[in-house]
């Protein structure tokens, strides 16, 4: 949401404006020789009428952001220090699964492993471990990442309507040895 500061207005007022809009809320300030504008990351200025382009600009934010993650590396030790701490596999286990001679080189000589390196993908997916995993696991180099959620198993629960039954069976059985 856009503000906007008409004239006329005193110098004092234009850096009132500015410094609450700019310096505390962190919004883009424009200015025409009739205005002042503080505006949204995603909001332009075009002929003097503030224009919305959020979905250009989240398009825009999310590949920063793919392309960020896909920046982001760890040596070869943290990688195998990393998925053996998660997962209890070896480098050597992890290589033998690796049937591509590209690679295999890749994986062989590499001294760090970037985020974005497509085989990353292919070994994670043979582990069990999601993209959403690795990406938290390279951002942070914190191994628990790649450890999946226990999945809760409620199958030996006993429902309300079990309960009740068995309250009942129980109640007849006790009726049945007195007799």
């Amino acid at each position: 949401m856009s503000y906007e500061l008409r004239q006329p207005y005193t110098e004092q007022q234009r850096m009132n404006f500015i410094v609450e809009y700019n310096h505390k809320q962190d919004l883009q300030i424009a200015q025409t020789d009739d205005a002042v504008y503080a505006l949204e990351p995603w909001e332009t200025l075009e002929n003097g009428v503030v224009v919305d382009n959020r979905e250009a600009w989240e398009a825009e934010q999310a590949l920063k952001e793919k392309e960020r993650i896909a920046k982001l590396k760890l040596t070869k030790r943290e990688v195998f220090l990393g998925l053996y701490q998660a997962k209890g596999v070896t480098p050597d286990q992890i290589k033998a699964q690796i049937t591509d001679p590209a690679a295999l080189i890749e994986f062989e000589y590499a001294n760090d492993y970037y985020r974005g390196n497509p085989l990353i993908d292919i070994v994670g997916a043979r582990l069990g471990i999601t993209p959403e995993q690795l990406d938290k696991f390279f951002e942070t180099n914190d191994y628990t990442y790649l450890i999946p959620e226990p999945v809760v198993d409620n199958s030996d629960e006993t429902t309300e309507e079990e309960s009740v039954v068995e309250d009942v069976t129980e109640g007849e059985d006790v009726k049945n040895s007195e007799e």
